[in-house]
Order: structure tokens, then C-alpha cells, then sequence
């Protein structure tokens, strides 16, 4: 036997304090920061990249838990202005 899904998504909730969801949100924007850093990629690309449906996506994803935009980030991170 396997878990169901609500005892999995408690489960998960128990012990990262976030549902499957939000985890895999907060995986998708930890590799948006990695790719702003490293300032090779356009923000449309890297929102791609991260696995986020449009930019537009990426955008509203970003501001729940950043304060700066993206474009901000990468000029703190790295100089880079593209």
C-alpha cells in the first residue's frame, strides 16, 4: 500500500510546513534566483526555464515572496542588466 493524497499532502505540510504545491513553487523560484545570478538569461527565458507557464506567471509567482522584481535581483546579484 500506498498513502493517500491527503495524508501525503498533511504529511508533507508536518514536516516542510508547506503543501506539495508550495514546495515545488519554492523550488521553481529558488532555480529563477540561481539563473537571475548567474546573468546569461533574459527573465522570459528564465521563467521558462524554471518551469513557470508565461512570464506573466513567473511575475505574480516572484512578488508573493520577493519585494524586489526580478530585473532588481539581478543587478543586486550581478551587475547584469538584461
Amino acid at each position: 500500500g500506498g498513502m493517500s493524497v491527503p495524508t501525503f499532502i498533511r504529511t508533507m505540510k508536518l514536516y516542510t510546513g508547506m503543501t506539495p504545491k508550495q514546495y515545488c513553487l519554492e523550488l521553481r523560484l529558488k532555480k529563477a534566483k540561481k539563473l537571475l545570478s548567474d546573468g546569461i538569461f533574459s527573465v522570459s527565458e528564465i521563467a521558462a526555464q524554471s518551469g513557470f507557464g508565461s512570464e506573466s506567471y513567473f511575475h505574480r509567482c516572484w512578488k508573493r515572496t520577493e519585494t524586489d522584481p526580478p530585473t532588481k535581483y539581478r543587478r543586486i546579484h550581478t551587475g547584469v542588466f538584461i
